[in-house]
C-alpha cells in the first residue's frame, strides 16, 4: 500500500511534465493567416493544379485570376488588386463556400485577416478598423473609424460580390 501514492505522485509529476513539453513545443502547423502578396503564375506551369481540383475565379476586362482552393482553404483569405479596386477572395473551410468582395469601405482600403467563427461560417476582421465581416455574406454589424475609435452606427454591406 505504501508504493500506491509513490505510483500516483509520480504519475501525477510525468503527466505535468508531458503538459509543459507540449506546451513549449514549437507549433509546426501552418498559420492561419491571410495572403497579403498573391504571386501568380501562368495557367500553362501550374502543375500542382489536378483536374478535379476547384478554383474560384475573377475576371474584370483582360485580367483574370484563379485562387486554387487548397491554398484558400489553408489562409482563408487573400488581399489582392484588379483594375477596378481591391478585392478579398475567401474560402470557408468549414461551410465550403466561397465569396469575392470589394475590399474598402467608403473609399478606404481594408486588409482582413480570420477572426473567429459564427454559425459555422468564417469571420474576418479587417486590420484598419477591427471591425468583424461576415464570410458568407460580406457583412459588418458596424465599421470603426477614426483615430479615437468612434463607432459608424451603420449595417456595412459590400455590394460588389
Amino acid at each position: 500500500m505504501s508504493g500506491r501514492p509513490t505510483l500516483a505522485a509520480l504519475a501525477v509529476a510525468l503527466f505535468g511534465a508531458g503538459v509543459a513539453a507540449q506546451s513549449a513545443a514549437p507549433d509546426r502547423r501552418m498559420p492561419y493567416v491571410a495572403v497579403h502578396e498573391p504571386v501568380f503564375v501562368p495557367a500553362s506551369t501550374a502543375s500542382f493544379v489536378q483536374d478535379g481540383d476547384f478554383v474560384i475565379g475573377v475576371a474584370k476586362g483582360r485580367v483574370a485570376k484563379a485562387y486554387h482552393t487548397l491554398d484558400l482553404y489553408q489562409h482563408g483569405s487573400v488581399d489582392d488588386e484588379m483594375p477596378d479596386g481591391p478585392i478579398e477572395v475567401t474560402w470557408c473551410s468549414t461551410c465550403g463556400t466561397g465569396a469575392v468582395f470589394r475590399a474598402e469601405f467608403k473609399g478606404r482600403r481594408l486588409h482582413f485577416e480570420y477572426d473567429s467563427m459564427v454559425n459555422a461560417n468564417e469571420v474576418h476582421k479587417d486590420v484598419e478598423t477591427g471591425s468583424r465581416w461576415q464570410q458568407s455574406t460580406g457583412e459588418a454589424e458596424y465599421v470603426r473609424f477614426g483615430a479615437l475609435g468612434v463607432v459608424e452606427k451603420e449595417r456595412a454591406v459590400d455590394t460588389k460580390k
